[in-house]
């Protein structure tokens, strides 16, 4: 199932969308510990669907994820 294959996986809503962020740390690969990349997808439910679809672009929000809890917040408007 597309979206189950990452270590860490956080539900976060955002601008009405529920979103599954799959994080997988791929730093098993390589041989030394200084060497390390994560692979972060974000998926959005098709509640038509009921399937997990690519997102590709996050736009202007940003998502805070958490062991308790995940949100977002957009147009931070910092300057």
């Amino acid at each position: 199932m597309k979206g189950m294959q990452g270590a860490l996986q956080f539900l976060a809503e955002s601008e009405g969308e529920l979103l599954l962020v799959d994080i997988t740390d791929e730093s098993l690969c390589y041989d030394t510990e200084f060497e390390c990349a994560l692979t972060i997808d974000v998926d959005m439910l098709d509640e038509k669907e009921k399937e997990w679809v690519e997102l590709t672009s996050l736009g202007d929000r940003v998502l805070f994820l958490g062991n308790e809890c995940s949100f977002s917040a957009s147009d931070l408007s910092v300057a």
